[in-house]
């Protein structure tokens, strides 16, 4: 392109649904954060223009950017305008059996194919996902590039005051295993349950989806209705529910260890935050 200004749009459709407090809401938030301080401080990127957009009018822009791939629902609108597409993992797709989708989502699925094939290039969160995005696709290999993710939020310098009033805010044991996110199939959360019982360890699950009370049933969900029924007749078991960012932090280091038993995992990134150096330190 010869224009000296581009303007680029980024669907923030992830933000206003029920992505907002999942992992894809954070990656859409920071993302945009950090893309925009860019175009302010980087004399590199001084001549592009990042628009957030929600609707479908999008020919006025140079380039498109959906930072989330459903695939069940319609969330990419097939243009002529270069598109780029974060691809976290195909999951349900890889693991079908335990994912059904009905005679509709199979449909969806077969036309949210098609408009991701005829995208420019994906973004994904490991060589795991891009192999298996491929595998399942048939999308081009060096058109798919690999972007790790990293925490949401800072790591804070450890406060031993702070560190106790979230213990009590929480009502959180003196030790405990950890966990924190979504609760699906793959996450393989009734093992880590049925092991800490078998311990009688406290196991303490951060996550909005585990605690919502008015959870469907359906088969995508088991998993949650068993877990929240198991935690309703054992006290070694403890619901949290959604944590906000400047607290989360101090869960990691009040736990006596952090478990991701998952079976499989586009990148898994709540395992991470116990592995940095200034977020253990007790100074």
């Amino acid at each position: 392109m010869n224009k000296k200004n581009y303007k680029i749009a980024i669907d923030v459709t992830p933000l206003s649904n029920g992505n907002s407090t999942r992992g894809v809401g954070f990656y859409t938030k920071n993302l945009i954060a950090a893309l925009q301080k860019e175009t302010k401080t980087n004399p590199d990127f001084k001549n592009f223009n990042i628009q957030l957009v929600t609707d479908n009018n999008l020919n006025s822009f140079d380039l498109i950017h959906y930072p989330f791939f459903d695939p069940f629902k319609k969330t990419l609108i097939p243009n002529d305008i270069p598109t780029i597409v974060t691809v976290h993992d195909l999951i349900p797709r890889e693991f079908k059996k335990h994912f059904p989708v009905g005679i509709k989502g199979e449909l969806n699925w077969q036309i949210q194919k098609r408009h991701l094939l005829k995208t420019d290039y994906i973004i994904t969160v490991s060589n795991y996902s891009k192999f298996s995005i491929y595998k399942i696709t048939k999308y081009p290999l060096d058109h798919i590039y690999v972007t790790y993710e990293a925490p949401s939020f800072k790591v804070p310098k450890f406060n031993s005051s702070l560190a106790k009033k979230i213990k009590n805010k929480y009502h959180l044991p003196d030790k405990f295993v950890l966990f924190v996110g979504d609760i699906n199939w793959n996450k393989n959360i009734p093992s880590l349950v049925k092991a800490c019982l078998k311990l009688n360890y406290p196991l303490v699950i951060v996550g909005k989806s585990a605690s919502k009370s008015d959870t469907p049933d359906h088969p995508w969900t088991q998993d949650i209705l068993w877990l929240q029924k198991q935690a309703k007749i054992n006290p070694l078991i403890n619901l949290v529910g959604f944590v906000p960012d400047q607290d989360l932090p101090y869960f990691y280091k009040l736990a006596t260890l952090y478990c991701q038993p998952s079976f499989a995992e586009g990148f898994g990134l709540t395992g991470s935050i116990p592995l940095y150096k200034p977020y253990l330190s007790t100074n």
